[in-house]
């Protein structure tokens, strides 16, 4: 709901009000009003004060107003999606996308689909092994991906210079504990 049609909200509201014996909003209410419902279409709102008087005795709140156009909203989106749902469960017949095998589109499919599975597939550790040719180019790598490339093609890892033996040790028994687990 926007600025232009809380007019004819305020008319509606008006009448309520002579109907239900209570007092109109002001102009400063309006406002409070269209603040409240700003989210609803004008149509829903009137559609809840058109029954109001049906199930109320007195003048609704905003927040009354705004509660049943949620509800009906609700309802009206589940009802779609219903819809929806049902025309998805319509008994599916093969033949209806049964094309003919001699038609261009579908030479031209076929053709493409050969092509593309021709198509050679990189290797799954291709990645690893360009990191493994960069390392042995001298290519200085930073550790992840030094470590990476080796766990990848389960190469040994990289001994430090300034490693001591209590740490190759630790790091020999690391390693057997993750062999042991993969």
């Amino acid at each position: 709901m926007n600025r232009s049609e809380l007019a004819e909200l305020s008319t509606r509201l008006a009448q309520l009000a002579d109907a239900l014996g209570g007092r109109a909003p002001s102009a400063a209410g309006m406002l409070v009003w269209l603040d409240a419902l700003g989210e609803c279409r004008l149509p829903d709102i009137l559609d809840v004060l058109r029954d109001w008087p049906k199930s109320h005795a007195k003048m609704p709140l905003p927040a009354e107003v705004l509660k049943l156009a949620r509800e009906m909203l609700t309802s009206r989106t589940e009802a779609v999606a219903d819809g929806y749902a049902k025309t998805a469960r319509a008994p599916f017949s093969p033949a209806e996308f049964k094309g003919d095998p001699n038609c261009a589109e579908y030479r031209a499919f076929r053709a493409f689909y050969a092509q593309h599975i021709r198509r050679s597939k990189p290797a799954p550790k291709a990645w690893a092994e360009r990191l493994r040719d960069r390392e042995a180019a001298g290519e200085q790598l930073n550790h992840a991906q030094s470590e990476a490339w080796r766990r990848a093609l389960r190469a040994p890892r990289k001994v430090d210079a300034q490693e001591t033996d209590g740490e190759r040790e630790d790091r020999a028994e690391r390693d057997a504990i993750q062999s042991e687990m993969a």
